[in-house]
């Protein structure tokens, strides 16, 4: 199967990688592209406070702003396993892996973080654009979130030629979503240049529902039980290598 892969560098090639390993033709198309932001001031109150990521893509910006060395001993709470072997690798030493989602580590946060203690304010190290609102969700709990950005994901300004001329002529099988913006900006493109992806010759796969009502009346849809490339792939392991 010929697949789309819109996911920013160098993560794209990563999974480019993978996919060619399972037989698959790929198109690498980043609908998003990694920049980093002025190194920031952190605050006061962050001197001992857990320090939350979301994204592997944090854990990076944060080793390339030099912040590594003062919160290396900190604790830290990760989205996911993925993101705190990322933090492991990168010199965190007290890491707290989530359930896979950012709601599911608010929840986490929330419950291993006593609002009355001296810890009652955590450090999150993100994007400037971010689809879930950690603070208002840390707030209702009582803890204090600094949300500090360290970088942000400009979207592409078109999809390049090539691509195009492959969805108008039917002749890319899926295309890889994983996130709610990126589906947005997929959406938008498909949209702004009038394309009629011809039925049933291209589907989504998304890393999520949430995701998948983006591309509602766009394209067929399907998204796994867990928000995982793995269980991502293993649903492309169903579908006929066309």
């Amino acid at each position: 199967m010929r697949i789309l892969v819109t996911r920013a560098q160098p993560q794209a090639e990563k999974t480019a990688q993978m996919l060619r390993a399972l037989g698959h033709e790929v198109i690498i198309e980043p609908l998003l592209h990694f920049q980093l932001l002025e190194p920031p001031k952190l605050p006061r109150t962050a001197v001992n406070a857990p320090v939350v990521f979301t994204s592997a893509r944090a854990v990076d910006a944060a080793c390339e702003l030099g912040l590594t060395g003062s919160l290396r001993n900190h604790p830290v709470y990760t989205v996911g396993e993925a993101t705190a072997l990322h933090a492991r690798k990168a010199g965190f030493t007290n890491v707290t892996a989530g359930g896979g989602t950012a709601p599911q580590l608010a929840q986490l946060l929330s419950t291993k973080l006593d609002p009355q203690a001296d810890n009652h304010h955590v450090l999150y190290l993100c994007a400037q654009n971010r689809a879930f609102n950690m603070g208002a969700a840390l707030q209702r709990a009582g803890i204090h979130c600094h949300e500090v950005p360290l970088y942000q994901m400009a979207a592409s300004e078109k999809l390049s030629n090539s691509t195009l001329g492959l969805l108008r002529a039917g002749q890319i099988g899926c295309v890889l979503l994983y996130s709610k913006r990126t589906a947005i900006i997929f959406r938008q493109f498909v949209c702004l240049d009038k394309i009629t992806l011809p039925i049933n010759s291209v589907k989504a796969f998304c890393i999520s529902h949430q995701v998948a009502q983006v591309m509602e009346g766009i394209a067929p849809c399907t998204w796994p039980d867990r928000p995982t490339e793995q269980a991502l792939f293993a649903l492309l392991t169903r579908e006929p290598k066309t």
